[in-house]
Formats: C-alpha cells, sequence, structure tokens
C-alpha cells in the first residue's frame, strides 16, 4: 500500500525560483505564460530572438519538455556590437557596454543542462538577422522577439520573421510599453490580432 505521505520525485521547480536562479527581465508570471503558450498550442519549432540569461528560453523549452515534443531555438549574438546597434538611450548603451557577454553566454549553457532541457533546447550565437537567412518561411509556431530593442532592430526583424511565423502561430514581442518599440507594436497590430496584453509585453497570433 502505498504511502500517503510520500513525496514526489523530481518536483518542479517554481517559476519563482526558475528566473530567480538567472539574470534577466523575465518575470515569473510571464515565464509560465510563455510554457503554457508552448504547450496549449502545441508548438514544434519555437523561436527566441534575444536570449541574454536564459529566463525566458528555459521556461519555454521547458513547455516543450512537458509536452515531450518540438525545440526551441535561442538566438544571441552576445556581443556589444549588436547590443548597441540603432538608436538607444545613453543609459541603455552604458549598461550594454559594461556587460560581460561571453560569461553571460557560457552561463545560459551551464543553465540549459542545470534545468535538463538540453534535448528541447539549442542556442546559436549570431544575429537575428544571420538567422533569418537560415530558416524558410511558414516554419515557427511561437516567435519570442526580445533583442535589440531599438527601433530599427525591432522593426527589421518583422520583416525578416513575420513570413517566417506559420499562419495561426504566436508573437510575443516584450517590452511593448517602450518608446522605441511604439512602430513596430503598430505593425504587429497592423498584422496580427492581440490574444494577451500583458502591460509590459504583447501575444499577438498571425491572423
Amino acid at each position: 500500500m502505498a504511502c500517503c505521505n510520500r513525496k514526489p520525485k523530481n518536483k518542479p521547480m517554481s517559476f519563482q525560483t526558475l528566473v530567480d536562479s538567472m539574470p534577466g527581465w523575465c518575470t515569473a508570471e510571464k515565464a509560465e505564460r510563455l510554457q503554457r503558450l508552448i504547450i496549449d498550442s502545441n508548438a514544434q519549432f519555437s523561436v527566441e530572438l534575444g536570449v541574454f540569461g536564459g529566463r525566458s528560453l528555459i521556461a519555454m523549452a521547458l513547455g516543450h519538455k512537458i509536452k515531450q515534443s518540438g525545440v526551441i531555438i535561442g538566438v544571441d549574438a552576445w556581443s556589444k556590437q549588436a547590443a548597441l546597434e540603432g538608436t538607444n538611450d545613453k543609459a541603455n548603451d552604458d549598461w550594454w557596454s559594461g556587460q560581460s557577454f561571453k560569461e553571460i553566454h557560457q552561463n545560459c549553457i551551464k543553465d540549459i543542462f542545470k534545468n535538463d532541457v538540453d534535448d528541447f533546447c539549442s542556442v546559436l550565437k549570431m544575429t537575428s538577422e544571420t538567422f533569418g537567412k537560415l530558416i524558410g518561411d511558414n516554419t515557427i509556431d511561437v516567435l519570442h522577439a526580445d533583442s535589440n530593442h531599438s527601433e530599427e532592430v525591432t522593426t527589421r526583424e518583422i520583416e525578416i520573421f513575420f513570413p517566417k511565423l506559420k499562419s495561426g502561430g504566436y508573437w510575443v514581442a516584450d517590452d511593448t510599453n517602450w518608446n522605441s518599440l511604439s512602430k513596430a507594436v503598430s505593425m504587429l497590430k497592423e498584422k496580427m490580432n492581440v490574444v494577451h496584453d500583458g502591460e509590459t509585453y504583447t501575444i499577438f497570433q498571425k491572423k
């Protein structure tokens, strides 16, 4: 007879513990929302543009792991040049100029293995523009856009990746309350339907 006090094995890590264990800005609420999106949409090919420490990447990878199918590719140049591209305010540029990108990249890879999602997650050290040349149209189920927040980069990514997103696919835009993203948000609203407004991020669905 099974003991009613037996503790479950491999108890899932809480979303708050997950995000607190890595650098970045993804909240526990958003991490849970992203994971649920992967599961509910039955995504098979997900992409994150802008990985940094890996908070949201690993949350989405855990969604693929839970349903035991699909993969997420994280794309980030992890370089000062890429972080400073386009027009950003001075405080933003100063902060990014002081980051140790090599260390952040290495720790992100370690956390992928630490959270046991390496079978459902890979990272590519390159710009989103370069990655866009490697994949075909109508291939991505869920895309999380969280790279350089300049108007130049965010609008270019829409031009590149909107055709890559499947009909009915989801585009999660981060920091949609930033002034530098206003043009990109307008472009997304013209092309897609808003399915969730998280105040600091918005989930769109391709028509």
